[in-house]
């Protein structure tokens, strides 16, 4: 009875020291993510550059409605 009281007594050990380790490897982890983040930029990586295709998209559509509209108005004021 004993023997298998300690064998179950050493599981229980064995069990709560791998949740011990897979909880400091998760926060090692987190850890090291946070030092990643909080770690400044300089140069280049500071800023990201900057995707002017959606502000390209919108101004060639409105120039393309005011040209529309501009040669509308031409066209059916007479001249």
């Amino acid at each position: 009875m004993q023997t298998t009281a300690n064998a179950i007594q050493m599981d229980r050990n064995r069990a709560d020291e791998r949740r011990r380790r897979q909880a400091a490897t998760q926060s090692v982890r987190c850890q090291r993510d946070l030092i990643a983040f909080d770690k400044p930029r300089t140069g280049q990586d500071r800023i990201p550059p900057y995707d002017h295709r959606g502000t390209i998209i919108v101004a060639s559509v409105w120039l393309a409605f005011y040209l529309i509209t501009a040669i509308h108005h031409f066209i059916f004021s007479g001249n």
